[in-house]
């Protein structure tokens, strides 16, 4: 009897290399080494990425949102996000895979959370620096050298010069405050905080108390840094979750309710309509027949 996987397809960082921190391919000989996953089916990463575009133009989609690809395109995306190419999309490029713990320089970095976050939240960047082809190529030729013994802290370099150069740089201006997106330690601690536990949809205050914070301190961290609160930052979580399992998996609205810390689908239900004046249901066609992008 077969057994039907219902979840999104996941890719592992070890499943593109041995080396478990940092890969370098082609965009092609990425998706070769797949069998099960093909440039235009959604998948879920379970590391970080960059894709760069060299020649080529079609669309890729991460969750609900479309970006049009040209030369020079840089898109970036984080652990957990959901993407793929437009069916009929052909372009050549580069696939950086990597550990966010590779781009650390150790000790007291201080901006360690900020290029996790940004790799997270930029996505896609059209108008990139002229030089950037030329950076992905040291780090290419980096990575096939034979017998250097520095080959990781260089490659480590040339990345976090990638990242200060042209994603930081692009969070920043999404951001209300440059030097909050750089500063602010208690908000990406939020942040990742609500990531591991946004599908038990605690309330304000076990979060705050986990931090050590009383809910004003946290709500006022949350507003200065996005302009949400720490409430609507759980609730878009976990729609966006909500979201991803309903366009990618084949879960029933059911399993996905439970999943969600929802007691009963009608609850999700009543929870997903306020914030998108649509049920899961209506979602879910939409999606499946591919119109998502007018409702992200």
């Amino acid at each position: 009897m077969n057994v039907i996987n219902k979840d999104i397809p996941a890719v592992l960082l070890n499943d593109v290399s041995v080396n478990l921190e940092l890969s370098f391919n082609t965009i092609a000989t990425f998706y070769q080494q797949r069998d099960l996953l093909y440039i235009g089916k959604p998948h879920r990463l379970r590391f970080s990425a960059l894709i760069y575009i060299t020649q080529g133009e079609g669309y890729h989609f991460v969750d609900y949102k479309r970006y049009q690809l040209k030369p020079g395109t840089l898109l970036t995306l984080g652990k957990h996000q959901v993407h793929h190419f437009s069916e009929h999309c052909s372009v050549e490029g580069y696939v950086i895979s990597f550990s966010n713990d590779f781009l650390h320089s150790g000790g007291d970095d201080p901006y360690q959370e900020v290029m996790a976050t940004a790799v997270e939240e930029v996505n896609c960047i059209t108008e990139t620096a002229n030089n950037l082809g030329g950076l992905f190529d040291q780090i290419g030729q980096e990575y096939h050298r034979e017998g250097s013994s520095y080959k990781d802290e260089i490659i480590r370099n040339l990345m976090r010069a990638l990242m200060l150069k042209e994603i930081v740089p692009n969070y920043q201006a999404l951001c209300n405050n440059t030097n909050l997106c750089q500063k602010n330690i208690n908000y990406h601690a939020l942040k990742k905080y609500i990531e591991k536990v946004f599908s038990q949809r605690p309330s304000v205050g076990e979060v705050a108390k986990i931090m050590g914070k009383s809910i004003k301190q946290l709500d006022k961290i949350a507003k200065d840094y996005s302009g949400r609160s720490v409430k609507e930052l759980i609730d878009d979580r976990v729609l966006l979750e909500a979201k991803r399992l309903l366009a990618f998996s084949q879960y029933s609205i059911l399993d996905i309710s439970l999943q969600l810390g929802f007691k009963e689908a009608t609850n999700m239900t009543k929870f997903f309509r306020r914030h998108t004046s649509l049920t899961p249901k209506d979602f879910r066609d939409l999606c499946r027949t591919n119109v998502a992008k007018r409702v992200s």
